[in-house]
């Protein structure tokens, strides 16, 4: 398939920000300026850390996937951006009732098989 490379953006520096073609070095003004203009009150970028890092956990995304992503160098720091809520308790808890109730329906069976071989 034939590209038109005129479209892609030529980088000139090692910035991923840019303003006016220029490298953005630091977010923080920009980022405390939008929450403003949204209404947004008490949003600092390291919530959004905490956000990335709890969403990647509950979507699935092996552990050491994320630190990979993420560059934590060890579980503690993981651990720290990490946030167990009300949500995840709750699922804990359906788990553990799924465990349980398979447990008893094995036992059960295996009751229910070992009185039918007492038969014969």
């Amino acid at each position: 398939m034939y590209h038109n490379l005129s479209k892609v953006r030529q980088i000139a520096h090692n910035f991923v920000f840019t303003y006016k073609g220029k490298p953005v070095k630091s977010i923080r003004k920009s980022f405390r300026n939008a929450c403003k203009k949204a209404g947004i009150k008490e949003l600092w970028i390291h919530d959004l850390k905490h956000t990335f890092n709890t969403n990647m956990r509950k979507a699935g995304v092996d552990r050491s996937i994320i630190m990979k992503i993420t560059g934590h160098k060890s579980m503690s720091i993981f651990e720290r951006y990490n946030t167990v809520d009300g949500q995840d308790a709750r699922l804990a808890m359906k788990q553990f009732e799924n465990y349980v109730s398979t447990q008893i329906t094995s036992k059960l069976l295996q009751e229910e098989n070992e009185e039918f071989k007492d038969q014969f």
